[in-house]
């Protein structure tokens, strides 16, 4: 097919319906115009008789004549080469980009069903929780009652004496779990931990000096981590706060409860906040004394003094500080107060069908343990309303308990000699450890690490791996007496004992 007027092929031929002759357009039309004829015919013609003829590949340029040769045909099979190429290299990258996509796509979709089954398998536990936790409730009988109901409804719910807590307590308790939480699941044991067969090897040290003429069987003892303080109570009504890092006596009190001291407990966040070292005791004279120890100047000095806190003539069984610093709780006889630190008053007070031994925060402030001669009770301090109830007949008068610092788990150490770890996600023994020869008024104690626990009783002290409640120290004292409390130091650095003869005694090693 060649142009009419050039000769050569067109590259937008048209075609003359009234000739019926293949032109190239731009020719055509310019002839058309000037002359109104057909080149070739000399027909009438315009420029609307000049019709577009379709080819089978319109981007395709034809080939002009002079491409026949072999030079030629070289040059447009290299030039075809090199388009070829070209085009090879985008497909290349196209697909490697797509690779890329869709690697990215499906590790994406594979995280996706990972949390999507995490997220199912958390609610599935969430969900076995919650029924285990109404079973619970409805084998102690706990009824869903407000917390000021009457005992009289035949559950173990207490009587409260007053209409509840502030609601600013409870959003200061509130806040201070909600911080706490977050803390702990971040937090990892330190690396500065003793490490476990590092405490076989801790020797007694000297026993550290008791105030003359006080001598007395204690009672209990309690640890003061940040400053390395510790405080005892005795039988005889005897505080004393001694510094176990210089080895000291800060101060004491002789006379500090009429009938005998009985409990105590530092005020940890109080320091933290940069406030003084407090403490608070509590007596068989029943009365709650708040104190600050004072180790510049060697003293302690009362600073409040509640009297009667439970009822008139009810001793003071266990005390103990609330993590935010601002609040106390002590039990004993049959019910517990609340009361605010600071101010030096009791706030709330509960009362119970069974008598309370003890009393021990949870270290996130909203759960509140009292140990009765045959149960735990869990409280929820928000509402005094009773949470839980972990039975355990063998508790005793004297038993102990001690919450872990991972808020997970709470050991109690019974008449039995057998300490019991309770899971608190579960509501349930998680591990029984028989303790021989550890007698029935044994103590439990963890460390802050949550690693060890310390367990005081028949004349030794012996510290165990928490995670499978291997031993790995025993210490025994010179003297053979009993233990009437057990902590540890900072990092577990020191183990620290108070015996019945009154006497403080330190482990630890050489450094």
């Amino acid at each position: 097919m060649f142009c009419g007027i050039s000769g050569e092929t067109p590259q937008e031929p048209v075609l003359n319906t009234k000739s019926g002759h293949v032109y190239e357009r731009r020719l055509a039309e310019k002839v058309v115009t000037d002359t109104g004829k057909d080149p070739v015919t000399g027909v009438d013609t315009t420029v609307d008789d000049l019709v577009a003829v379709k080819t089978a590949l319109p981007h395709t340029r034809p080939r002009p004549p002079t491409a026949t040769s072999v030079p030629s045909l070289l040059h447009l099979l290299q030039s075809e080469w090199d388009s070829l190429m070209v085009e090879t290299h985008s497909l290349k990258t196209q697909h490697a980009q797509l690779r890329k996509e869709l690697s990215a796509a499906l590790y994406e979709n594979d995280a996706a069903r990972r949390v999507i089954a995490r997220l199912v398998k958390e609610r599935d536990d969430a969900r076995k929780a919650l029924a285990t936790v109404k079973a619970t409730f409805q084998a102690a009988g706990v009824s869903a009652q407000p917390a000021d109901a009457g005992a009289g409804a035949g559950s173990d719910a207490m009587d409260v004496d007053d209409g509840g807590l502030s609601q600013d307590i409870i959003d200061k308790m509130t806040e201070t779990s909600t911080g706490l939480s977050k803390t702990r699941r971040k937090r990892k044991p330190p690396v500065s931990v003793t490490p476990s067969d590092s405490l076989s090897s801790y020797k007694l040290l000297p026993s550290l000096p008791a105030p003359k003429g006080t001598a007395s069987p204690a009672t209990s003892l309690d640890v003061l981590l940040s400053d390395s303080l510790s405080v005892t109570t005795h039988a005889s009504g005897l505080v004393a706060v001694h510094d176990l890092s210089s080895r000291k006596l800060v101060g004491h009190s002789a006379g500090a409860h009429a009938g005998g001291a009985t409990t105590a407990a530092w005020n940890a966040a109080m320091k933290e906040q940069g406030g003084p070292a407090s403490f608070i005791t509590g007596g068989k004279d029943g009365a709650v004394r708040i104190w600050e120890a004072e180790v510049e100047t060697s003293g302690v000095a009362g600073k409040f003094a509640i009297k009667d806190v439970l009822g008139a003539g009810v001793a003071v069984g266990g005390v103990t500080v609330h993590a935010s610093g601002a609040y106390w709780v002590a039990a004993g006889g049959k019910g517990w107060a609340f009361g605010d630190y600071g101010a030096g008053r009791v706030v709330r007070k509960v009362r119970a069908e069974t008598d309370l031994t003890s009393s021990l925060f949870h270290p996130d402030g909203l759960i509140l343990a009292t140990p009765t001669p045959s149960s735990v009770l869990l409280w929820d301090v928000k509402s005094s309303s009773i949470a839980a109830t972990f039975d355990s007949p063998t508790l005793g008068a004297h038993g102990s308990l001690a919450f872990s610092e991972n808020g997970y788990h709470l050991a109690t150490l019974g008449s039995d000699a057998t300490v019991r770890v309770w899971d608190l996600r579960k509501l349930a023994v998680g591990k029984e450890v028989k303790i021989a020869g550890v007698g029935s008024n044994g103590i439990v104690a963890y460390d802050y690490s949550g690693q060890y626990a310390a367990v005081a009783g028949g004349g030794e002290v012996r510290v165990y791996a928490t995670k499978g409640w291997d031993v790995l120290a025993t210490y025994r004292p010179s003297s053979g007496s009993d233990f009437a409390g057990v902590g540890f130091g900072t990092d577990a650095k020191y183990v620290v004992a108070v015996g019945t003869d009154g006497v403080v005694k330190v482990w630890a090693g050489d450094d």
